[in-house]
């Protein structure tokens, strides 16, 4: 049966924009077999390094957004949204090819759920030789596959929720609002959906930059202006399952078999 483990929250702030975004992350991890006590799946089981977590055949990213105010252009910043998480250069850095269907949500309290499934993709065999690596030089521990009788566990599932909001003291009201309705003044129509295209890209951006700090950790200057402004013991993706979520995994899983032959007969 699978465990659910609480991955913490943090909020990241958009200055420019004034838009804030509070995410809390989420994953489901099952095991291969029966397991004591002090081998379930935990936070504290992984942080001791004593366990492997591999990702499925195809986990799921269910995406949950929470929209707490009223888009100018909902149709617009959904498809935005939409077409930026199918195409998002991410997949094709991970190796992984991302299926997208839109849900609808159990929560009564969400405005959209998108769920992605997301399947490795085969390297292509290369000609270059694999370097030949020694125990502990230039490969992440965390990266190769432990020995016999080690925990394996499994990435079945990862659950994020974006709660996104403007600031609480509304905008001054033009008083002439009424005459730069769009739908009464048609040279005020492209105004209108520009500054509808606008609102949907702030919005996407945000999101974009929350989804890359779920999976890991960013330098400031990588957030574009964006900061953290809050965090409760937030833990990356990549920290739980650096095998599907760490740049360069597969590089390492490519070298295995030399270092094999070279050091052991037993499997790594």
């Amino acid at each position: 049966m699978p465990t659910n483990l609480d991955l913490g929250s943090l909020r990241l702030s958009s200055p420019s924009t004034g838009l804030d975004l509070a995410l809390t992350s989420g994953a489901s991890i099952s095991t291969l077999a029966a397991c004591s006590f002090l081998d379930t799946p935990s936070i504290t089981n992984i942080e001791s390094g004593r366990v492997w977590v591999a990702p499925a055949t195809s986990v799921q990213l269910l995406l949950d957004f929470v929209w707490l105010f009223v888009p100018s252009s909902y149709d617009i910043l959904e498809q935005r949204l939409v077409n930026t998480l199918r195409r998002a250069a991410l997949w094709d850095q991970l190796s992984l090819q991302p299926s997208l269907t839109i849900e609808p949500s159990p929560h009564q309290d969400t405005s959209l759920r998108i769920v992605l499934s997301l399947t490795s993709i085969s390297q292509p065999s290369s000609n270059k030789k694999a370097s030949i690596h020694r125990l502990g030089k230039d490969v992440p521990i965390s990266h190769l596959k432990p020995p016999d009788g080690l925990p394996h566990w499994i990435l079945d599932q990862v659950r994020l929720r974006f709660d996104i909001q403007t600031p609480s003291r509304p905008p001054p009201i033009n008083k002439d609002a009424m005459l730069l309705e769009c739908s009464t003044l048609p040279e005020a129509q492209a105004t209108c959906v520009s500054s509808s295209t606008d609102d949907a890209k702030h919005c996407v951006d945000l999101i974009d930059a929350a989804l890359r700090l779920a999976i890991t950790s960013l330098p400031p200057k990588a957030l574009s202006g964006m900061k953290i402004t809050e965090r409760s013991s937030f833990k990356h993706l990549d920290y739980v399952c650096p095998a599907m979520w760490s740049l360069g995994h597969i590089e390492v899983d490519s070298m295995r078999n030399g270092f094999a032959q070279a050091h052991t007969d037993e499997p790594i």
